[in-house]
């Protein structure tokens, strides 16, 4: 069981009890994208020492959130993946995604956000309601990494898919400038007058990327100037 309890008859005291210690829902966060190895899960969560991610995971498997398997031969590794109990967070992390979003920027000196999240970041802000007929493919940038992925817009919402399909435009940029703008937290032809984002194709469409995603700050999604004359 968890360490703390609070002594009151409350489902919300029982989910704060085990998702609420430091790291475990970083650790969820982890294990939405696949079963991963301690060591996995070492290098995706940062900072956190061996020991206090061991006492964690110990917690969660416990609770019936997470649980320990072993891969199949050739790997034949011991690697964590969420039980039943864990997938039906689904819903409620993105939810806390979304709502986390209005205190993300600016980023805190040192942070970037790694481009092999981008996927998972925009499908957390994607808007559920009917968005803009558009179709964008984003090319996210760290160093040599290079992570892609397809946006749609349309009657039922905006989906993120990963990899490149037929597209009206295609934006390039770090994580950080592409989250800036799918979240409203800035002017999508300003990123592009300053080099934050280029684009290939249609100036046009790269103008509807904040009205894609459910924005907290609706400003940057209005008013949007045209982009000016690009080579491309």
């Amino acid at each position: 069981m968890p360490p703390f309890r609070y002594p009151q008859f409350c489902a919300l005291a029982r989910a704060a009890e085990i998702l609420c210690e430091r790291w475990n829902l970083l650790i969820i966060r982890e294990l939405l994208f696949g079963p991963q190895r301690f060591s996995d899960l070492r290098r995706g969560l940062g900072e956190v020492s061996p020991s206090v991610l061991t006492q964690r995971l110990a917690t969660l498997e416990a609770a019936g959130v997470i649980r320990k398997t072993v891969l199949k031969p050739p790997a034949a590794s011991t690697v964590y993946e969420l039980a039943e109990a864990g997938r039906e967070l689904l819903p409620a992390i993105r939810e806390l995604g979304r709502w986390g979003a209005r205190f993300l920027m600016p980023a805190e000196p040192g942070e970037q956000p790694a481009a092999t999240m981008i996927g998972f970041y925009l499908r957390m802000l994607a808007s559920e309601v009917a968005t803009p007929t558009v179709r964008i493919n984003i090319v996210c940038l760290d160093g040599a990494t290079v992570c892609r992925c397809h946006i749609v817009g349309g009657e039922n919402g905006t989906s993120v898919i990963d990899g490149h399909a037929d597209a009206q435009a295609t934006v390039s940029g770090n994580a950080h400038d592409i989250l800036a703008v799918a979240g409203g937290h800035c002017d999508a032809a300003q990123a592009v007058r300053e080099g934050r984002l280029s684009v290939e194709g249609d100036d046009d469409a790269v103008l509807q990327i904040p009205n894609l995603f459910r924005a907290y700050f609706p400003a940057a999604a209005e008013g949007l100037n045209s982009l000016p004359d690009q080579q491309h």
